[in-house]
């Protein structure tokens, strides 16, 4: 019971017992694997946990739902790094490390780093103006 009432908090209460794995995505995927971990409680602590654009697919109140759920995995001693381009997410983030300035062969290089504020006011951050900070 417990899995399941986490399921519903990580905004996965639509899915159906026994649903078959292709119809989920990655984004469902990853938020059932954080709905498992944050069943374990106090035992799931010290654990570096890697996600992928975890809010792909997600309306803004399911987003708010992952953000208290990803805090709650860091208020229990774990550290999460994210790959993301949602802003709202990346306003949220303790550290961003901006990567660009563009996709592919005209990308991957560090362009920008530091707390969403920080980035809010670097003139090389291309997101830094999109981010809302406190």
């Amino acid at each position: 019971a417990n899995i399941l009432n986490v399921l519903i908090r990580v905004g996965m209460g639509y899915i159906k017992l026994g649903q078959k794995t292709p119809t989920i995505s990655g984004g469902e995927s990853q938020r059932i694997k954080l709905a498992k971990e944050l069943s374990k409680g106090k035992s799931a602590k010290g654990v570096l946990y890697i996600l992928d654009e975890p809010s792909t697919g997600l309306s803004f109140y399911d987003c708010e739902k992952l953000l208290h759920l990803l805090n709650e995995l860091v208020d229990m001693g774990n550290t999460i790094i994210v790959t993301e381009h949602d802003t709202s997410m990346l306003s949220n983030c303790d550290w961003i490390i901006e990567m660009g300035p563009a996709g592919g062969k005209n990308g991957g290089y560090v362009i920008a780093e530091g707390t969403p504020l920080e980035l809010k006011k670097n003139p090389s951050s291309i997101i830094g103006k999109y981010l809302k900070t406190k």
